[in-house]
């Protein structure tokens, strides 16, 4: 299960990014109160394709250094009943670093719950409301997220993308591969070839998004789905290239060839 935990790393990340850019509205914001539990168990929801679990329905554990991973979830006491949560994304000898939604940004000397960001912060490892943790493979259930898949054969995306690409019609898929462009979040986001992308990564059963073919844009939805396709079926691939369609990347090929 490290590619889950890797996984929802990289949407919590992209979230931090987008609230610094000004973001006020997402799903998991409430308009009042508290709302960090709503951000952790949504970036769990996107990092799997099985149903997750209510994560106050999952076993508190024991906190023990030792025993975390990075993706999992730290639990802080605030008052009796009433817990915050942040996703784990680094520790060292000293320190735990999370990413945490209802903070605040700049903010020093403690747990922030009431905050209006997604935000980065650390504590000491022996920080005193820090009162557990949650193993993030204790929150995925064996069940899988039923969804009615689109037909879209491999030999209707490999025909398209070549189209697209203005390739002859009996070109090679190696041929092909050579001109599949780069495409992500950060560059190259609006490309026609983005809509053959949704369509396969749908028939697949890993795109959920609205497929415009007026607007060929490459959405977080669209990144959240080849990630999971990437964790899926193509190995070896660096932590960076989650969510990231490169250049003549082992991702391309493993598309055209699925």
């Amino acid at each position: 299960m490290a590619e889950i935990n890797d996984i929802i790393i990289n949407i919590a990340s992209m979230e931090v990014i987008k609230s610094e850019m000004g973001q006020t509205k997402a799903e998991y914001m409430k308009d009042e109160g508290m709302w960090g539990k709503e951000f952790v168990q949504w970036c769990i929801s996107k990092s799997t394709d099985n149903v997750p679990k209510d994560i106050k329905d999952v076993e508190i554990r024991p906190y023990k250094k030792d025993d975390i991973k990075l993706g999992d979830i730290i639990v802080f006491f605030v008052s009796r009943d009433l817990f915050h949560y942040g996703i784990v994304y680094k520790m060292d000898a000293r320190y735990i670093y999370t990413i945490e939604g209802s903070s605040r940004r700049g903010s020093l000397g403690g747990v922030i719950y009431r905050g209006h960001d997604v935000t980065r912060r650390f504590y000491s490892i022996a920080y005193t409301r820090i009162c557990g943790m949650i193993k993030l493979t204790d929150c995925i259930t064996a069940d899988k997220v039923k969804e009615e898949l689109i037909e879209y054969s491999k030999d209707e995306f490999v025909d398209d993308v070549g189209r697209l690409l203005d390739m002859l019609c009996d070109d090679s898929i190696e041929d092909i591969l050579l001109f599949t462009p780069s495409i992500s979040l950060k560059s190259h986001n609006t490309n026609k070839l983005i809509i053959p992308v949704q369509k396969r990564l749908a028939a697949l059963g890993y795109y959920k998004g609205q497929i415009d073919e007026k607007k060929p844009v490459f959405t977080e939805e669209l990144s959240f789905a080849l990630a999971k396709f990437q964790k899926d079926n193509v190995p070896d691939i660096p932590k960076r290239s989650y969510g990231v369609l490169g250049a003549k990347s082992s991702t391309w090929y493993t598309l055209l060839t699925v």
